[in-house]
């Protein structure tokens, strides 16, 4: 019957803390945007209102003033689109990065029994891995355990108890390779016992036949013994 070891689910304040993350730099991100079209506009009236002022006061006496406020209106409306620019420029791969690192943590949870591994890991992708299976586990950043099994990596991110969740792990595959080893070693152990009985027969035989003496015999026995 299969009994589950440990298991372990996502840490709350993670999946919260991304998520408002998520929101906030979106939110900037959205605002730049709309800051910046507006800016745009502002500056296309102030520079239209800029060329007429300009027209007035060059052909019918218009105020000096009107035009040297418009071009200051026009510098103040480009350093706002510059700030602006700077702002998307910045904002949009954090956005993308954030909203990319939830959707890879999305959910992350583990369960570990004498037989599998199984939970969801990354993207959200629900695995089930024999022990047999795997060669090995290591603690990663941020609460993470990183599972090497039939040659390729699997993450779970972010559990809140990774250091137990691991050493369990650790242990299972230890007593995995204990089990294997010995089963190599007594197959070995089999070959050879059969090899030195083998073995020892053929002499035998050649000593009961006359073909080689009692110390030659010996010789050999002792030899066989040793391997």
């Amino acid at each position: 019957m299969e009994k589950t070891l440990i298991e372990s689910n996502q840490k709350a304040l993670f999946s919260r803390g991304i998520i408002v993350v998520v929101v906030i730099f979106t939110i900037i991100m959205v605002n730049s945007i709309d800051g910046l079209y507006e800016s745009n506009l502002r500056l296309d009236a102030a520079e239209a209102k800029y060329e007429a002022d300009k027209h007035d006061w060059v052909f019918f006496d218009g105020s000096l003033t009107s035009v040297s406020n418009d071009k200051q209106q026009i510098e103040k409306y480009e350093s706002e689109i510059g700030k602006y620019t700077i702002a998307v420029v910045v904002m949009i791969p954090l956005t993308l990065i954030s909203i990319l690192a939830f959707v890879y943590s999305f959910k992350s949870s583990i369960v570990v029994t004498d037989k599998r591994v199984y939970g969801v890991s990354t993207f959200g992708r629900r695995v089930d891995i024999p022990i047999q299976a795997i060669s090995s586990a290591e603690n990663g950043m941020i609460g993470c355990i990183n599972i090497v099994a039939f040659s390729k990596k699997i993450s779970f991110v972010a559990l809140e108890n990774n250091n137990e969740v691991c050493k369990v792990i650790w242990d299972l595959i230890s007593e995995k390779d204990k089990q294997s080893n010995n089963k190599i070693v007594d197959v070995i152990q089999e070959d050879k016992n059969g090899l030195d009985i083998d073995d020892l027969r053929k002499y035998k035989s050649l000593l009961d036949d006359g073909i080689i003496s009692q110390e030659e015999f010996e010789v050999k026995k002792q030899q066989i013994l040793r391997l």
